[in-house]
């Protein structure tokens, strides 16, 4: 527990209406800590304290009292009248004390009169004199345009978290990490910029590397007035870059939930008091895809002379085996193979690590791109992004923004004719008059069947090496 203390002087404000604003009847409670130890001080003792230009001493408030110790639990009683003489007016007053006794603590309360009701900042200055030495304390109070009642330099705060919503699900979960570098701009009740309680005007703010952002320093507000956070667009694209604002106001906990653009706060009416839950949530974009082929020679890995397969219909499923909806919410309708044998699913939610997007072939709509045809072996060798898969596909993990898992390949190829469905002929010389020479009757009926066969689907030149995208 202490047993001393020196020279102090602290100050309140007093909203004297009451009504949270700056107006005539607001004041300022200042309050005197004269020293004290183990073995006091000798009379006389001498106090002076003088305000500065813009505030007044109201002499009819000034209180003396006495404790004895500084416990917490210590009763503080008036100082006897014997013992004091107090000479005093607007401009300050000068006290005269008979002594300080040992283990005797003595303070001065009074109330400063505010008379510049335009000024921003009030300055005070004490002295305390006792055996010939003299000891100071200067103390200003800084008003903001709020007023409000609390101790000295009352401010709020509020913030505090960009993250990325990795389950898409509007909740901060543990795993899921903050966004570095985003931008946010705050501003008051009336939409203006905000002017902190150190007189200056509150700039923009920028998550740090663990996504959090705090605007501290900030003015009490009446009941019913709030703060609002937005978010700069324009200054967090860098880090915002791919990203979707995830849905908002989800969940009853409103320090885990989100906000879309900007967040309001609650009420700060008192001195400290804070609002940490103006959070952003967003969520990453990946794709899955992307290739349809006619499998020539049968093998199951694509080569570089196949072509690709247009007009192929392929459907997502998520993770639940449900249908998908994208970033933005519209619902993942069914791609379709383009001329060269390409497909892509895009603007898909981040996935946590261990779920998957499945592309599934859709056998109906895809008849007639597909007539005659069957699968290509999977999983042909060591290379997933030349590789088939039959049916359907499943993607591995996406868990970042941007990732894509673009070896979902399917192969097809026309199987060989049965010999014991050639058709005979006891006539072998006409064949030489059908116009495929130097080729084998079978052959040249197998070869004009796939033809045929390939006339529900079109076929296209397979886009080189350097444009393929696994």
């Amino acid at each position: 527990m202490a047993t001393s203390r020196s020279l102090g002087k602290s100050g309140g404000w007093a909203d004297g209406s009451f009504e949270g604003t700056r107006d005539a009847n607001d004041n300022i409670n200042w309050s005197v800590a004269l020293p004290g130890n183990t073995t006091g001080y000798a009379g006389p003792i001498d106090v002076a304290d003088a305000p500065a230009a813009g505030s007044t001493i109201d002499c009819g408030t000034v209180k003396i009292t006495t404790q004895d110790g500084l416990a917490s639990g210590a009763i503080k009683s008036a100082l006897d009248p014997s013992r004091y003489t107090l000479d005093c007016d607007a401009a300050g007053f000068d006290l005269t004390l008979d002594r300080i006794a040992a283990d005797e603590f003595v303070t001065v309360t009074y109330k400063g009169t505010i008379t510049d009701q335009d000024a921003g900042r009030f300055g005070n200055h004490v002295a305390f004199t006792a055996a010939g030495v003299t000891s100071t304390k200067d103390t200003t109070m800084v008003r903001t345009s709020q007023g409000g009642d609390g101790a000295g330099m009352q401010s709020v705060s509020v913030g505090d978290y960009v993250w990325l919503d990795t389950d898409h699900d509007g909740v901060q979960d543990g795993a899921e990490r903050g966004i570095r570098g985003v931008t946010l701009v705050l501003t008051g009740p009336d939409g203006a910029p905000v002017t902190s309680v150190s007189g200056a005007v509150v700039g923009p703010t920028t998550t740090d590397a663990s996504g959090h952002y705090s605007f501290a320093g900030l003015p009490v507000l009446a009941a019913g007035q709030h703060y609002t956070v937005t978010i700069d667009a324009s200054a967090s694209a860098q880090a915002l870059a791919g990203l979707t604002p995830t849905v908002a106001a989800a969940g009853a906990d409103r320090g885990r939930d989100s906000s879309t653009g900007s967040a309001t706060s609650i009420d700060l009416t008192t001195n400290g008091a804070s609002d940490p839950t103006l959070d952003f949530g967003f969520v990453g974009k990946v794709s899955v895809g992307d290739y349809v082929w006619f499998d020539a020679d049968k093998d199951g890995v694509q080569g570089t002379d196949e072509r690709g397969i247009a007009g192929v219909t392929l459907d997502l499923t998520g993770p639940d085996g449900e249908p998908v909806a994208t970033v933005g919410g519209t619902p993942v309708a069914p791609a379709v193979t383009d001329a060269q044998g390409h497909y892509l699913f895009e603007d898909l939610p981040t996935l946590p690590a261990g779920q998957h997007y499945t592309v599934t072939i859709d056998g109906a709509a895809s008849a007639a791109a597909l007539a005659g045809m069957v699968t290509s072996p999977e999983h042909a060798g060591a290379d997933t992004a030349a590789d088939s898969s039959t049916a359907s596909a499943e993607s591995g993990d996406l868990p970042g923004n941007g990732d894509e898992n673009l070896t979902l390949d399917f192969g097809f190829y026309l199987p060989d004719l049965p010999t014991d469905a050639l058709p005979v002929s006891s006539e072998p010389a006409q064949l030489a008059h059908t116009g495929v020479d130097g080729v084998a009757p079978a052959a040249a009926l197998a070869g004009g069947l796939i033809v045929l066969g390939m006339a529900g689907f079109a076929l296209s030149r397979r886009r080189t090496a350097p444009e393929r995208r696994h």
